[in-house]
């Protein structure tokens, strides 16, 4: 462990503090200026220092409220403590550290030795061992002293975005280098000519000549911006931030905001013929939320359409995606299966999923976050993961919009009008069990198109294909990816067309229909702007599915294209697929 020692100057403490907040430890700050304030009450730069990270409004408030030793919880332990301490002096935080860390292993049921053991870590940096100490709080208090348990966890919140912690860390950012992959010019070029990407002003550095400020700075988005239309702006039309493009004559660089671009941009530039290595960073507290905050919205938009997307923008964040990735501070699991175990009687669990939606709250609490969270109540969130809620009146009991699973099963969706029918699909779908989105699925299919055609419309077909085709009706599976393209040509203008052609394509390979199968993939490839690629996906699906001579003209064709467009690593994907269908 570093050890904090009284004979440290209180400037060269003030300095070490600031290393600490420069690495995401703000505890570890706090005890530095605090020990330099003890040695030197006068000493003004901590005292500031002190006064600042209170203030930090950009931080979570479980990042700068101060944290005080517990005291024993009975006469017995007082003794034992005392006995313990053995003369120690506990404003030295490396003693005080062993001594809590001998009486939490001399009676592993002392959670007030373990919390204090925790406290003194994080004043230290040691921000992974005192994660390890609060999970043993948490473990022994859940049961008795439940919002305790909250209360530690949502430290261990803070302490897993710190450097040391990093294996614990839950949210990161990216980067990728590929200034030795090309020249810098060349892979812009390649990039703007298949990505969105939107202008932002050039960094600024003073020291910097003007004439060599050639780094250009473009948002690489999910989508084009929607234009102006009539009818209002969906939240599915909207662009999201994937990546922040970097790049001059000499450096060509990604940064990406949040782990959802990772996938989507590692795609595209595996199209481009590059296979980088992302390097990644936990996210600093003040930006832990980065990825509610990759919406982009269309400047001609109005003030109520933009508040209504932003307040969307959340509600779809944490009730349909982020309940469903896995976290480690949940054990490996989502938020969505934490809250079915806990529901169960594991209360540990559940006062870890408690804690993580409390420090996102926090989050939400900021000034700067108002404008975008749009006043959401996080009970929201509770009643979508079937938790108590903390402030019932908040959240109206039978909106459908962010009901759990027990409730959607106890409704009708016959019972349902339609707007209620189209916000109980959207909650089922979030749940990730098709039986129960297609209960709500088939009546909305059933009722008038113009409102579906308000929804992504995989996300209403995709679970009723699946289900077709689990009892063995490709017919049926068929006829719904049929109604999905018409949907689509009739009100969307055919704008996913490509998708549900894909679907119907790889269907007909798996039900013995290959020269069908081709023939949709033959258009698909004939419309594509990658024909070559698309030909190579054809013929491995048709491969895998046992038609061989089907996949032999695909990958032949797929030669063919490649050599037409000059790309080379599709010409050696092509022939690869040949050379083992010749084996």
């Amino acid at each position: 462990m570093t050890e904090i020692r009284e004979e440290k100057a209180p400037s060269a403490l003030v300095q070490e503090g600031w290393g600490h907040l420069f690495l995401h430890r703000p505890l570890a700050a706090w005890a530095c200026w605090q020990r330099a304030v003890r040695i030197d009450p006068g000493q003004t730069a901590a005292l500031k220092a002190l006064e600042g990270l209170s203030s930090a409004t950009e931080l979570p408030e479980s990042a700068r409220v101060e944290y005080r030793f517990r005291t024993p919880a009975d006469e017995a332990r007082r003794l034992r403590w005392d006995d313990g301490f053995g003369g120690r002096d506990l404003s030295d935080l490396t003693a005080a550290a062993e001594a809590f860390a001998r009486l939490a292993e001399d009676d592993p049921t002392d959670a007030d030795a373990a919390e204090n053991l925790a406290l003194c870590l994080a004043w230290l940096g040691q921000n992974a061992h005192a994660i390890e100490a609060l999970d043993q709080v948490v473990r022994l208090t859940a049961g008795s002293d439940f919002d305790r348990a909250v209360a530690a966890w949502k430290l261990a919140e803070v302490l897993r975005q710190g450097a040391g912690a990093e294996a614990l860390a839950e949210d990161f950012s990216h980067a990728i280098d590929l200034t030795g992959s090309g020249e810098p010019d060349r892979l812009y070029e390649a990039l703007a000519s298949r990505a969105v990407l939107r202008r932002l002003p050039s960094p600024v550095d003073p020291a910097v000549d003007p004439s060599r400020r050639d780094v250009t700075v473009d948002e690489w988005l999910s989508r084009p911006m929607p234009g102006p239309h009539e009818g209002e702006v969906r939240l599915d039309e909207l662009p999201r931030v994937l990546a922040i493009v970097f790049a001059s004559d000499l450096v060509f660089k990604l940064s990406l905001p949040s782990f959802e671009g990772l996938i989507p941009v590692l795609a595209s530039l595996s199209d481009l013929g590059l296979d980088p290595t992302p390097t990644r960073n936990p996210l600093p507290l003040a930006i832990l939320d980065a990825a509610v905050w990759t919406i982009r919205l269309p400047e001609w938009v109005d003030d109520q359409s933009r508040r209504r997307l932003y307040r969307e923008n959340v509600e779809d964040y944490y009730e349909n995606r982020w309940i469903n990735r896995p976290f480690v501070g949940l054990n490996g699991e989502t938020p969505l299966k934490a809250g079915r175990v806990a529901s169960g009687g594991d209360t540990a669990l559940r006062a870890k999923l408690e804690a993580m939606i409390a420090v996102r709250e926090e989050l939400a609490a900021r000034p700067a976050s108002i404008e975008l969270y749009q006043g959401y109540p996080f009970d929201r969130l509770r009643k979508r993961l079937d938790l108590p809620l903390k402030y019932p009146e908040a959240v109206d009991a039978i909106d459908e919009g962010c009901m759990s699973g027990p409730d959607l099963d106890a409704i009708s969706p016959e019972a349902l009008d339609d707007y209620a029918l189209a916000d109980a699909f959207r909650s089922a779908a979030a749940l990730g069990d098709d039986d129960r989105t297609a209960r709500f699925a088939i009546p909305l299919v059933e009722r008038e198109p113009a409102l579906i055609a308000r929804i992504d419309l995989e996300t209403i077909f995709a679970p009723l294909v699946r289900l077709a085709l689990a009892k063995d009706d490709s017919s049926e599976a068929l006829a719904w990816i049929d109604r999905a393209a018409e949907i689509d040509r009739d009100f969307h203008e055919g704008r996913r067309a490509r998708v549900f052609a894909t679907w119907k394509a790889e269907l007909l390979a798996r039900t013995d229909e290959p020269d069908e199968a081709v023939r949709v993939y033959q258009s698909l490839i004939d419309d594509s702007e990658s024909p070559a690629w698309v030909a190579i996906d054809a013929a491995a699906t048709l491969l895998d599915n046992g038609h061989p001579e089907h996949a032999r003209g695909l990958a032949e064709l797929a030669i063919e294209q490649a050599q037409r467009l000059g790309d080379e690593r599709a010409g050696r994907e092509a022939e690869g697929l040949l050379h083992g269908l010749d084996a």
